[in-house]
């Protein structure tokens, strides 16, 4: 029997004589966990039950056995190091020498095997042709001399990316408000080395000035960041430059007022073989001139602006070519407002 408070009251075990040892799984809730054996050296598990100061639920009764070791010891230490949108990149420690492996990857929460799985002979391994945005669990085991398995190591759970061409959508989906206190942090790799990745916004609306959709460019929230989105403006599209091509966001909603979220399409191409300027000034205005300034990544010497009256449509307006950066805009109307 197995019943805690959920996410509060946890039951956490250790493959070993003490809580330095490997963690095997960590549960809370009602759904029985399944047998779990070790295979340490010592024979020993250790578990730790840790209840917080309110809600008491039945708990544990844990009926404890003893066998002989396989004569196939279990692999250790399985791991999922990377999962991309249609790939996972999986190792682990091989306890007797072998060079045979089974692997079986399935939907999560389906449990330990019980046929055979995909037979291999490399350590690490890259499971191919995975659906993207999709939750997995994946379990190993030792074939040795040919024929002899070792029981299963696992499920170790991940989920694999999205893909170029796919549609991210809150907590919500679709038709639904995202929920409150969410905070999902998503990366998006490129499906072909040197393609960059662009997000393109169908609809957003959060809740102003306190749930946030945060961009960064590159994989992870140590990149550069691009914008932090609030309210019901649609941000624009919102390319990644970064050497990977990966665009991150953080999704961050308080505790309060779900409002329809995001619907961000996501595509791919190829860099540009003329990168955009970026961070455009415009300073030291006038009666009827303004210097403008912006950052250069292309070597470049010359430079188009076009400008015009406040809300113009672009290639509607005037001209010009720069041939220095920073650049003076001279003849302009006095006490007039432009783009």
């Amino acid at each position: 029997n197995f019943e805690t408070e959920a996410n509060y009251d946890f039951l956490t075990v250790y493959d070993g004589p003490d809580i330095t040892s490997n963690e095997v799984g960590s549960f809370s809730g009602s759904t029985i966990p399944d047998p779990i054996t070790s295979s340490h050296p010592t024979g020993a598990l250790t578990f730790v039950f840790d209840s917080d100061g309110s809600v008491n639920d039945p708990g544990y009764e844990i009926l404890i056995s003893c066998s002989p070791a396989p004569s196939c010891l279990q692999v250790s230490d399985l791991v999922v190091s990377t999962a991309t949108g249609s790939t996972a990149d999986i190792s682990w420690t091989a306890n007797n020498g072998e060079t045979a492996w089974e692997y079986v990857i399935q939907a999560q929460g389906t449990g330990e095997p019980t046929t055979a799985g995909v037979a291999i002979t490399t350590n690490p391994y890259t499971i191919t042709d995975l659906v993207s945005s999709t939750n997995y669990e994946v379990f190993v085991r030792a074939i040795c001399d040919g024929t002899d398995p070792s029981p299963w190591r696992g499920p170790v759970n991940f989920t694999t990316s999205y893909l170029c061409g796919d549609t991210m959508f809150d907590s919500g989906g679709a038709t639904g408000d995202y929920s409150s206190n969410d905070l999902t942090t998503v990366t998006v790799y490129p499906d072909n080395a040197g393609n960059l990745v662009t997000f393109t916004f169908v609809n957003f609306e959060t809740e102003a000035n306190y749930d946030f959709l945060t961009v960064y460019d590159g994989p992870d929230i140590e990149s550069t960041e691009l914008g932090s989105f609030s309210g019901s403006t649609i941000p624009d599209p919102i390319s990644s430059t970064h050497p990977t091509g990966a665009l991150t966001f953080v999704f961050d909603s308080d505790g309060s007022v779900n409002d329809p979220g995001y619907e961000i399409l996501i595509s791919c191409s190829p860099a540009p073989t003329c990168l955009q300027v970026s961070d455009l000034t415009a300073t030291n205005t006038t009666i009827n001139s303004v210097e403008l300034g912006w950052t250069a990544y292309n070597s470049e010497v010359l430079w188009n602006i076009e400008y015009g009256p406040a809300g113009f449509t672009q290639e509607t307006g005037a001209t010009i070519v720069a041939n220095s950066n920073p650049f003076t805009l001279t003849g302009l109307d006095n006490n007039a407002t432009y783009d």
